[in-house]
């Protein structure tokens, strides 16, 4: 049988990162190219839930969470940039085999930058923050700067790149891949979303290192309606020295705003 342990490693960083974002949807789960957290955050009263499930070897595992937006965007003077907001989320993940049955995951992201002209959206953010495992977490901090691109008229896609520290001492938790080595806990992301062909979109990604995080992903992403998402996609461990964490993966986002829109 396959060695599931690196594909619990790497769904755990998913649940506190992203499921994956339609380019352009304003109601897909955290703002995410797929697994590689993107430089945007959700807006004020925005809240998202999200159901996962993914199969390594005929084996499902499955997560829940919900990301909502707590802070409200506002502009640095008269320079034309502004401040996005802060968003938060909570996860659990389950699978047969997984110790504890039932792990909580915490993430917190905020976009210190909006986009605007030259300006790309930047945030900095906590991922894989697991209060009952912390030897066994990733704990990562990063940094993540997204653009989108177009030539006259005609859009592009997006581009985000960015790097995080995974803040742990475990080996067996974090190891370094290009371009950093060990004792190194650097590592890098980055990923493309292209514009949407009528309700759907593509978009790949990669994440450095070895460890909950690191993976090389791609999606197809189809907008139901301009609150549901559905996504199907593949995902890659980067150690591929051992059997490959790969696999085959769907899940359903749903959108909503909390805050009642005042009537006109």
């Amino acid at each position: 049988m396959p060695d599931t342990q690196p594909f619990l490693k790497h769904v755990a960083a998913a649940l506190a990162l992203a499921g994956a974002l339609q380019a352009g949807s304003a109601l897909a789960y955290p703002h995410a190219v797929i697994f590689a957290p993107s430089g945007e955050t959700r807006s004020f009263g925005e809240a998202s839930l999200l159901t996962y499930t993914a199969y390594l070897g005929g084996s499902p595992l499955t997560w829940a969470g919900m990301n909502v937006g707590v802070l409200p965007a506002f502009a640095y003077g008269a320079s034309g940039l502004s401040f996005g907001g802060l968003e938060v989320g909570f996860d659990v993940i389950s699978m047969a085999g997984l110790t504890p049955a039932l792990k909580p995951v915490f993430n917190a992201k905020a976009q210190v930058l909006k986009e605007t002209g030259w300006a790309p959206s930047l945030a900095l953010g906590l991922s894989d923050l697991a209060p009952g495992t912390m030897a066994t977490s990733l704990n990562a901090t990063y940094a993540a700067a997204t653009k989108t691109l177009s030539w006259g008229a005609l859009p592009l896609g997006r581009v985000t790149l960015g790097g995080g520290v995974a803040l742990t001492d475990a080996p067996a938790v974090f190891a370094a891949t290009a371009p950093f080595s060990e004792p190194s806990n650097g590592f890098l992301m980055g990923g493309y979303e292209t514009p949407s062909w009528g309700p759907a979109s593509l978009a790949v990604d990669h994440v450095g290192g070895v460890s909950e995080l690191g993976s090389t992903n791609l999606a197809l992403n189809v907008l139901v309606n301009p609150a549901t998402t559905l996504g199907l996609g593949y995902t890659m461990g980067n150690d591929r020295t051992i059997t490959p964490a790969d696999a085959v993966y769907f899940y359903v986002s749903s959108g909503w705003n909390l805050i009642a829109k005042e009537e006109r």
